[in-house]
């Protein structure tokens, strides 16, 4: 059963969702605090972050920027190779 923290309650509950208002709302069973709220109308939006992968083999490089890209993490991503240079004394 899953279950999430309820600041009411002080402890892990058992929760109902309701949609409502064009939203999802999770709730206690027991006190009916609200838990989380989803927007079910708004897309989630890509992140304006900027992402730097410091990564030498090309074969794992392409693997970090295609799960990137697939999961919308950051918007511009950059690569670097060979950066013991800069790290070192």
């Amino acid at each position: 059963m899953d279950a999430k923290y309820c600041l009411c309650c002080n402890e892990m509950v058992p929760y109902n969702y309701i949609e409502r208002y064009e939203r999802k709302e999770l709730t206690c069973v027991y006190c009916g605090f609200t838990l989380d709220v989803q927007k079910l109308w708004e897309t989630p939006k890509i992140n304006k972050g900027y992402a730097l992968i410091a990564e030498d083999s090309k074969y794992v490089k392409d693997i970090i920027i295609s799960v990137l890209k697939s999961k919308k993490i950051s918007k511009e991503i950059r690569c670097m190779q060979k950066i013991a240079p800069i790290f070192s004394d």
